[in-house]
């Protein structure tokens, strides 16, 4: 299954759920950064959130304790270190559950192994 394709979470997902749910992660972290910065409790399952829209969160909701990410495909373990090191309070995280394989983004490594260096590492993707 890819989970970056939203076509592939009908059967997965609930449809009501998926109907729900804003189609960009990181406007809706941005409304709740902004206008919840006391909450204790988040998920955002299955959310369009990346980077940006995580790290805004982290450094708004100081005081959130549970933070539940499973299905978010567009964020990275690296990611999800960072803004927890910003929740000093954060008790329980559930991270995205699964490893999206290199052949999804179909990134084969071509060429002499040495002509690669991190700026060039297919790694980052996994969760």
């Amino acid at each position: 299954m890819n989970w970056l394709d939203p076509s592939q979470h009908v059967g997965i997902v609930p449809n009501d759920y998926l109907n729900a749910c804003p189609q960009d992660g990181d406007s809706e972290a941005a409304a709740i950064s902004k206008f919840m910065p006391h909450l204790l409790h988040l998920e955002l399952r299955f959310s369009k959130l990346t980077a940006k829209g995580l790290t805004l969160i982290s450094e708004a909701c100081e005081n959130l304790e549970y933070l539940d990410l499973s299905g978010c495909a567009n964020v990275t373990s690296r990611d999800i270190a960072t803004a927890s090191s910003n929740l000093k309070k954060l008790k329980t995280i559930k991270k995205p559950n699964f490893y999206i394989p290199r052949s999804v983004f179909h990134t084969e490594r071509y060429g002499h192994w040495r002509l690669y260096d991190q700026r060039f590492q297919t790694d980052v993707f996994r969760i």
